[in-house]
């Protein structure tokens, strides 16, 4: 049985600074299925939002409504009050937060 095996799009719009090449180079290597898309503005964001399957954010993009094949949202941040009152709230769409992977870097930050 030879499964097709469609391609993933991820659109990362981390915008606090500049994501290195390398790293978006180590992301995509995780798969060949990966086509890793990273918006820079928000015009961008409504190029790529109605092809995206995964969303990498801090916040929900404006025309988060555009994102018509969107199955999995993963917060940067540890909470998830960005959701509250979002159009995402009434979909099944899965968000995930970092809840958590904060603490060793605040604690070391602080020592």
């Amino acid at each position: 049985m030879n499964l097709k095996r469609e391609q993933i799009n991820v659109l990362i719009t981390y915008r606090w600074q500049e994501l290195e090449e390398a790293l978006l180079q180590r992301i995509r290597a995780v798969s060949p299925r990966l086509n890793v898309i990273y918006a820079k503005d928000d015009a961008e964001d409504e190029k790529y939002l109605p092809i995206t399957d995964i969303l990498y954010c801090i916040w929900f993009p404006q025309s988060i409504v555009n994102a018509q094949r969107l199955k999995w949202i993963q917060l940067l941040s540890g909470g998830y009050n960005v959701l509250h009152g979002s159009p995402v709230e009434a979909t099944d769409i899965a968000v995930t937060t970092s809840s958590g992977i904060h603490g060793t870097p605040i604690a070391e930050f602080v020592m």
